[in-house]
């Protein structure tokens, strides 16, 4: 399997990725993978909540992935975050309702998260790959792999990993207006990959449940309009 990215004025970078490693990787068959993603639109499409909503993602999400832990992160005004809704397997000690400081996810790494949508860590312990060279030919600047699929994780935020006893991540945006609203964040706690279809479900779930978000915040805001007019 492989990608592309487009870099100005550098032309085109190829990435390319092994249909099989090491790590356990998640495949599901073309017919399974349509039906489950298409089950869970029409369940999300029609969510009347965010507390519904929240939940019926993380259990689309688990479903399709089979992550030990899924979760939905929603950031308030102030960057902080919080945990409104979980799917995890049983062994696991519960996260949902715990509070997180915004200082968790630095103003750099949101910024990533709003360019890439989709980042999925196979295993924390990998031994990182350095990239040769590290400026491309004729040009004085560091290559900007900020949209690449393969590029490797901040250091702190790999030791995060492991304090936690996390060896595998998937971190979809919830992204609102070209804000970030929040994160649908899945652990696993063995090495795991994603196959790339099964990588785009998970984001076209993402933008379904962002769209749902609009519609019922804009409805919640217009019922409250409403209420201020009557009571005046």
């Amino acid at each position: 399997e492989g990608g592309f990215s487009c870099l100005p004025d550098l032309g085109w970078m190829v990435e390319l990725e092994p249909l099989q490693g090491a790590a356990e990787t998640v495949s599901l068959d073309g017919d399974l993978l349509i039906r489950q993603l298409g089950e869970a639109i029409q369940q999300l499409s029609t969510a009347s909540s965010l507390g519904v909503l929240a939940d019926g993602t993380v259990k689309a999400v688990r479903e399709l992935t089979g992550y030990d832990r899924v979760m939905v992160y929603r950031f308030d005004p102030d960057g902080h975050g919080k945990v409104i809704a979980e799917a995890r397997h049983p062994r696991l000690e519960a996260l949902l309702g715990h509070h997180y400081p915004a200082t968790d996810i630095p103003q750099r790494a949101r910024e990533l998260y709003l360019r890439n949508r989709v980042r999925v860590l196979v295993d924390v312990n990998y031994t990182p790959s350095p990239l040769v060279p590290r400026r491309p030919p004729g040009h004085d600047a560091e290559l900007d792999m900020s949209l690449s699929y393969l590029r490797s994780m901040s250091p702190l935020h790999l030791q995060y990993l492991k304090n936690m006893g996390v060896t595998a991540t998937l971190v979809v945006s919830l992204v609102r207006e070209g804000r970030l609203w929040g994160l649908i964040a899945c652990h696993h706690y063995a090495p795991r990959n994603l196959r790339y279809a099964v990588r785009t479900a998970a984001e076209l779930v993402a933008e379904v449940v962002v769209t749902r978000i609009a519609a019922i915040e804009n409805y919640a805001q217009a019922q409250v309009a409403i209420r201020v007019r009557q009571l005046e």
